[in-house]
């Protein structure tokens, strides 16, 4: 990448997420993102034409992990992959990233963006299911499991801060019943 475009790209992004800690995403103006940024409002314009642009393009820099193979049953494979994505939500950069883009997800290019930018993360949660539960090509089905897991997180983060030792295996516990009510297991 051109060494000028990372600086702007750095630059933009750094600003966009202090107006948003500051004030969320009525704090993201093109006026507020120039006054912080130090960069021109046609330069903005030019990489990010709305604010939503900015945003996506935030989301996709510090995308959430993707859900890793570990060794262990499903509750065990669950656990690491809620605690790492937990992690993620404690830092405050992506604390303040999905918590914005909850405020625009119900703009159709939005969501359509969103589905875009986290279809390896649905892959790779089918992935970590697939030993027990095929859920390969249902998105639908995926994108449940990501609400039952994240929404809590959000939820946890957003209030408190930090983490709830008995949070971690009531959610567990919610995916295993979804998946026990709603998908034949393959396991034996």
């Amino acid at each position: 990448m051109d060494p000028r475009l990372e600086r702007t790209r750095r630059s933009a992004h750094s600003a966009a997420l202090s107006l948003l800690s500051e004030g969320g995403i009525a704090h993201l103006t093109p006026q507020n993102l120039s006054r912080v940024s130090g960069l021109g409002r046609t330069t903005l314009y030019r990489h990010w034409p709305t604010t939503v642009h900015l945003v996506l393009d935030l989301l996709q820099t510090f995308r959430m992990p993707d859900f890793e193979m570990v060794e262990g049953d499903l509750p065990t494979r669950l656990r690491h992959n809620i605690a790492a994505q937990h992690a993620a939500l404690l830092d405050p950069e992506y604390r303040v990233i999905f918590q914005t883009i909850q405020s625009v997800a119900l703009d159709d290019e939005v969501r359509a963006a969103l589905v875009e930018i986290n279809r390896e993360r649905i892959e790779s949660v089918a992935r970590v299911l697939a030993p027990e539960y095929d859920l390969h090509g249902q998105n639908t089905a995926v994108a449940e499991i990501f609400a039952l897991i994240n929404g809590p997180l959000q939820q946890i983060t957003a209030f408190l801060g930090e983490s709830s030792p008995r949070l971690m295996p009531a959610i567990v516990e919610s995916v295993l019943a979804y998946l026990r009510e709603n998908h034949a297991s393959g396991a034996a």
